[in-house]
């Protein structure tokens, strides 16, 4: 799915989509969920002294009306201004179609609430087309994921995120903190779909002269020929997907192996539960330029000279001038 303009959510959503939130660190990297699945309308409960961070948070959201227009979009009825101190999540329903498991790709519509005017600040709804995430930890904060794991197709739930402190400098003067509201996300969850666990298509005879791959027990295994590397990137599909072509703009859902030209493995998630989710924009030189425009459902043969991999200087794994050869099943791109 192509996407429309990412500027604006990445402020407003933080750490949802890889894609959308390149330059954002992760909000917090222990969940504090606790969801609430009751009535909007259900009363607030007594603040005692000091609550710890997520109690607090919950009470912050349970102030908070879900409605929706004649159309659908949901609103968000509040006082403002409101804060969190951290990620929260409130479910407002639980859903009643097909589970979301970890790893599963799924379709949303959010509209973004400023907390501390009660403004919308972002809408899917008037973008006309509803955001993709492939629900793992690579991509989704995780507050989020553990609130959306579980969940089901139709879920409604309010994610929120806290404001921020800037300082801008005033002349003569020091700088004094400016604050940021908080921003409040209603999601809704339009699909939640599956993903293979490996490449399924058409096999394609090898080419001669280039490593050939076999299927192993803990994934693909490789024989590389005792050959010079070539200087060249070369790409060929092993199996041949039915999907969409990969694009540059997408999330590519991967599991992979890479490995030197002498043969030794480098880099591999296929003992990972789940594939891992990428920006395509995001990947090794050569690794991207070696999937883009390949179908999804495919398996790839990509071998990556030097200059387009890690070049003179290598890495802990990779030493320096070293070819790579990687070989990639596609399993969804977004």
């Amino acid at each position: 799915m192509r996407r429309g303009p990412a500027s604006s959510r990445t402020v407003a959503i933080g750490k949802v989509h890889m894609n959308l939130t390149a330059k954002i660190a992760a909000a917090a990297s222990v969940a504090l969920l606790i969801a609430g699945c009751g009535s909007p309308s259900d009363s607030l409960p007594s603040i005692a002294p000091m609550p710890e961070y997520s109690e607090m948070d919950q009470q912050m959201l349970s102030l908070i009306e879900w409605q929706e227009d004649d159309g659908g979009v949901p609103v968000l009825l509040f006082e403002p201004p409101l804060d969190v101190l951290e990620p929260a999540t409130r479910v407002i329903w639980e859903g009643d179609g097909a589970e979301i498991d970890e790893g599963d790709p799924i379709m949303f519509q959010f509209v973004v609430f400023d907390g501390q005017d009660g403004s919308v600040v972002d809408s899917t709804y008037e973008q006309e087309e509803p955001e993709s995430l492939v629900v793992t930890a690579d991509t989704t904060e995780a507050t989020l994921m553990e609130a959306l794991v579980g969940l089901k197709e139709g879920a409604r739930l309010i994610y929120a995120t806290p404001g921020t402190y800037s300082a801008e400098a005033e002349s003569g003067e020091s700088a004094s903190p400016t604050p940021t509201g908080g921003r409040f996300l209603a999601i809704t969850v339009e699909l939640v779909a599956e993903l293979p666990t490996e490449a399924s298509g058409e096999p394609v005879p090898p080419v001669e002269g280039l490593p050939t791959v076999s299927d192993g027990e803990n994934g693909p295994t490789i024989d590389i020929p005792d050959t010079e590397a070539p200087t060249e990137l070369i790409s060929q599909d092993l199996i041949l997907g039915t999907g969409a072509g990969v694009e540059e703009d997408q999330t590519a859902v991967v599991r992979y192996t890479g490995w030197l030209w002498d043969g030794t493995p480098f880099a591999s998630n296929w003992a990972e539960t789940t594939a891992a989710a990428l920006p395509v924009s995001a990947m090794l030189g050569g690794w991207r330029d070696g999937i883009v425009g390949h179908a999804v459902g495919s398996r790839v043969l990509t071998i990556v000279p030097p200059a387009l991999g890690y070049g003179g200087a290598g890495n802990e794994a990779v030493p320096p001038g070293a070819t790579l050869v990687f070989v990639t099943d596609i399993l969804g791109a977004y």
